[in-house]
């Protein structure tokens, strides 16, 4: 594989817009430095499906390759596809006696295109899930390295961990999240000084949960990590409508985690949170954010002032709309519904246009007007995507909740505040 490919290239820049599209906040920070010139593997924590990897492709702005199930090559179409765009299997023991051998051959690519200062993402978890928690992470990610850097000309290889967050996995128009951490370097030279490999990985590995934890939403609750969630996510939800807000909350929410972490939940803890979170419930609570005004007339006013510039698209697309809306139920794996939807998005929406295009053409013999109507169109669409969200902050808020319930606004916001260990 070529470091530069121009279909990958292109594809970028297709995708890039679609996801701009598809989540109504895509934030993108950088804790640690980005490194361009030499080989780097991302390690990323896998809350979604391949959509994951789409995210951090783009967000890098390098052409990483990455490895996927072996399953989703069954298909010649999307072989040649997944291929075009550096995505290499990874066979399991279901699949087959012969898995070690075509994983080296897969593995053995993915060391070669690093040793030409390329570029890999790789999810240690080795499968997604919608816990909000770091699974227990696998060797591979730094075996990968590891080899690498002693069997190649490299004389350095960056790790750097990449946390991703989703408000909601399945749901259009959620907010997302992706963070790169700090990187961690590594240095052929020291490597070639230790002799032990499986302390190395295990070292290794430690140093990229911890890299991963600092960066994501995690906590250590089996039993109570959805009650510790709804509790969080109520306080500091993240399916908000300003892009500094979902920051925000998610800062907080992530170190409100990292305190339950530390701090084991008492029964008595336990039935106080679930009180509170019936009595926000019961109030609409809106979250921390909102203590003015101001924060609940924006969406209103956004709603109404989107309504009637969306009409038209609403009419021109409801179709590949429903089409994908009612799809959405017809995917079992949860973690999946974001990534088909996307995908067959961003394939269906511009198709749709071109045939409106041609409609249009045909019915008024004025391809320039047809073309104005489409630009249009899109202008209309951009108005719905804004009326969506804001008619979805408005029912999320609740209607003035602020003119009518002030008080209790800031007691339940004082006392979910004070449960949270260490703030009390």
């Amino acid at each position: 594989m070529k470091n530069f490919s121009l279909r990958y290239f292109l594809l970028q820049k297709w995708v890039e817009p679609g996801l701009r599209f598809y989540f109504k906040n895509l934030v993108i920070d950088f804790e640690g430095h980005l490194y361009n010139n030499d080989p780097v593997i991302y390690v990323a924590n896998h809350q979604n499906a391949f959509i994951d990897a789409i995210l951090i492709a783009v967000a890098s702005n390098k052409q990483p390759a990455s490895l996927v199930r072996a399953d989703v090559f069954k298909n010649s179409t999307a072989r040649t596809l997944l291929s075009s765009i550096k995505m290499m299997p990874v066979y399991r023991m279901r699949d087959g006696y012969r898995t070690p051998a075509k994983n080296e051959k897969t593995f053995q690519k993915a060391r070669d295109y690093l040793a030409q200062n390329g570029s890999l993402i790789i999810f240690p978890e080795g499968n997604h899930g919608g816990l909000k928690k770091l699974r227990t992470l696998k060797h591979g990610a730094a075996r990968v390295a590891v080899k690498t850097i002693l069997n190649s000309r490299a004389q350095k290889l960056v790790i750097q961990p990449v946390g991703l967050e989703y408000s909601d996995h399945s749901k259009f128009r959620s907010n997302a999240a992706v963070i790169f951490g700090r990187p961690i370097m590594l240095q052929k030279n020291e490597l070639q000084h230790r002799d032990d490999e499986r302390q190395i990985l295990r070292y290794l590995t430690t140093q990229i949960e911890k890299g991963l934890k600092s960066i994501i939403y995690h906590q250590n609750a089996e039993r109570e990590n959805r009650l510790i969630y709804d509790f969080i996510n109520t306080l500091y939800p993240e399916s908000v409508l300003d892009k500094d807000l979902f920051r925000t909350n998610f800062q907080k929410g992530k170190s409100a985690a990292q305190q339950f972490n530390l701090n084991p939940l008492s029964a008595g803890q336990i039935e106080a949170m679930q009180s509170v979170l019936k009595k926000a419930k019961n109030a609409e609570f809106p979250g921390a954010g909102y203590e003015a005004e101001r924060d609940y007339k924006k969406p209103k006013q956004m709603k109404w002032s989107f309504l009637i510039p969306a009409l038209p698209a609403v009419t021109a697309y409801f179709i590949p709309y429903l089409f994908l809306k009612f799809l959405q139920y017809k995917i079992a794996d949860v973690q999946f519904r974001t990534s088909i939807k996307f995908t067959l998005g961003i394939v269906i929406f511009p198709f749709w246009n071109v045939l409106l295009f041609f409609l249009f053409g045909f019915l008024t013999h004025f391809w320039i007007l047809a073309a104005i109507a489409i630009i249009l169109l899109n202008i209309s669409g951009r108005c719905f995507l804004y009326y969506h969200d804001a008619e979805k902050e408005v029912r999320r808020t609740g209607t003035c909740f602020y003119r009518r319930n002030s008080d209790e606004y800031r007691e339940i916001l004082n006392t979910m505040e004070a449960l949270i260990p260490g703030k009390s």
